[in-house]
């Protein structure tokens, strides 16, 4: 039974650590003001603390932080509860080397510490009640007694504090963690990709994608989702409708494909996807990060020319005269609206058109007329 000062050092400890969680929850030394805390509220001053990320299992991780520690010694007490089967002395999430006194893997973690000035280590895991998942653990060291009953209790309940505080935050982290990842693997794709959401919303584009956008004529990145409903979504609403999957597309040098990711309907703003906004903050906000991204559009550049084609190859498809100049402009890399445009007649017209001449030449999309263009001027040639 801890005595009531003790029950009010907790009070005190919950306090302050949230007073670090809103003042620099990210700050680099957070786990060594944890762990100050733990010296001057409860004196424990030999202390190591890490964080295991989120598991479902009871791990060791070797990127920790020490207090009266020498690494030297952590790092060896890391690597002797690795070696062999030594990890079978932690069957619970509190662990007391001195309350293994018989069993034959604790002989060489004793001779460790030792050599250290050590006389008993306390292992305590830091686990949500809710979710089960490890987040923490953290190590007391002791010169001068083994730990008893009250150590494992104190050390039991402040994991409990320390998880009602950081696992929210720690499960943020690793989302965003996972984030940025995903947009610095992205920055380094060799296509360019836009993440849309609700059918129109780009929220993300990579640094190809900005490139390549800039090169169609928008500067403005406010505009790319004006961009995309008014050249692309079109064009992709069609191919769903028509045959229920989105064809390849081209704009000037540029060809377009767009990818269902997931269901449309699910909204996700643009601040998801900013590390520094509040909103990235909240584990709602991060819940499902990039699984309610309604699209993906990759890009590629294609600088080859314009093929220009022989009669005989377009007589080879059957195609009327309006067809072919139809047939012209799709080679081009031109739009239905850009077509109707240029031709003088409707997008729904001209929609007909092209569907008519991927029908004739029994392809399903503009980049497969192309090529079948191409091998009939090989034949005929």
């Amino acid at each position: 039974m801890l005595s009531n000062n003790t029950y009010w050092r907790f009070v005190e400890f919950q306090s302050n650590l949230l007073k670090l969680d809103s003042t620099a929850p990210f700050e680099s030394t957070f786990s060594q003001k944890i762990m100050a805390l733990f010296d001057e509220m409860f004196g424990y001053s030999n202390s190591l603390l890490a964080s295991t990320g989120i598991k479902k299992e009871r791990t060791l991780c070797p990127a920790y932080v020490t207090r009266g520690v020498l690494v030297e010694f952590s790092q060896r007490i890391h690597a002797e509860l690795w070696r062999g089967d030594n990890m079978s002395l932690i069957k619970d999430d509190a662990f007391v080397l001195s309350k293994c006194a018989d069993d034959p893997h604790a002989a060489s973690l004793r001779k460790l510490l030792r050599q250290y000035g050590y006389t008993d280590f306390l292992l305590q895991y830091v686990k949500n009640d809710k979710t089960k998942d490890y987040i923490y653990y953290f190590m007391w060291f002791s010169t001068d007694r083994e730990y008893n009953e009250d150590d494992m209790q104190i050390a039991k309940c402040l994991g409990d504090v320390i998880s009602v505080s950081r696992y929210p935050l720690g499960r943020t982290i690793q989302l965003q963690s996972q984030n940025n990842m995903l947009i610095g693997c992205m920055n380094h794709f060799p296509v360019g990709v836009i993440l849309v959401n609700n059918l129109h919303e780009v929220v993300y584009t990579n640094k190809i994608a900005e490139v390549y956008l800039k090169d169609l004529g928008v500067i403005d990145s406010r505009f790319y989702s004006t961009f995309y409903y008014n050249n692309i979504y079109p064009h992709y609403q069609y191919d769903m409708l028509n045959f229920a999957y989105s064809r390849p597309m081209r704009l000037g040098n540029y060809v377009f494909n767009v990818t269902i990711t997931s269901s449309p309907a699910v909204t996700m703003t643009a601040d998801i996807l900013s590390v520094d906004s509040q909103k990235a903050l909240s584990p709602e906000g991060t819940k499902d990060l990039f699984s309610n991204i309604s699209s993906c559009i990759y890009i590629i550049r294609d600088d080859r020319d314009y093929p220009v084609f022989s009669d005989a190859a377009f007589a080879s498809i059957g195609l009327t005269k309006r067809e072919r100049e139809v047939a012209e402009c799709i080679i081009q890399g031109l739009s239905s609206n850009e077509i109707a445009k240029h031709l003088g007649n409707s997008t729904n017209t001209i929609r007909v058109h092209v569907s008519n001449i991927l029908r004739k030449a029994n392809v399903t999309n503009r980049i497969e007329l192309i090529n079948k263009l191409i091998q009939a001027e090989g034949v005929n040639q």
